[in-house]
């Protein structure tokens, strides 16, 4: 169950989860992606603020104006599959600022602040966008605060 609002736009924007407001998902039928993920340090797990997904956009799709919840996470887009025939059709507005996805780069931003994607489908060949989103432990926290907010806001305490 989740308590927070979700963008729910059908069959524009799809995802699918390895961890979903803390909560591991998914562990048997991608074990590959979940052993990387695992070794990872400073991911945010073990904390309903925490998510690990594949987020696969569609041509036409627009994801309106929204914030994070918290600022104690930073937000991590990994490039998978980035549409080339026309990039500039396909961007996220950060708090003002106009980011475009490249092959093979990472975009790192505070969700916090407020964004919204733009996919426009002139130009492109249906060719979905695909990133691998992670939230990350704001660098500025301490691990006695990590610690803190894993305890007030683990899923276990949901229900």
């Amino acid at each position: 169950m989740s308590i927070w609002v979700e963008n729910d736009l059908s069959d524009e924007w799809s995802k699918f989860y390895f961890l979903n407001q803390g909560a591991v998902q998914n562990e048997e039928e991608c074990p590959q992606s979940n052993n990387i993920l695992n070794r990872c340090q400073n991911l945010m797990t073990d904390c309903l603020f925490g998510y690990q997904f594949f987020s696969i956009l569609n041509p036409g799709s627009k994801i309106d104006p929204h914030t994070g919840p918290t600022n104690v996470r930073l937000r991590c887009h990994v490039s998978l599959q980035i549409p080339v025939a026309n990039p500039k059709s396909l961007n996220m507005n950060v708090n003002g600022v106009k980011v475009t996805w490249k092959d093979d780069e990472v975009i790192l931003f505070d969700d916090s602040f407020q964004h919204h994607v733009v996919y426009n489908s002139k130009g492109n060949s249906g060719v979905p966008r695909v990133v691998l989103l992670l939230d990350f432990w704001h660098p500025d926290l301490t691990e006695a605060e990590r610690t803190c907010l894993q305890t007030c806001f683990s899923p276990a305490n949901i229900n």
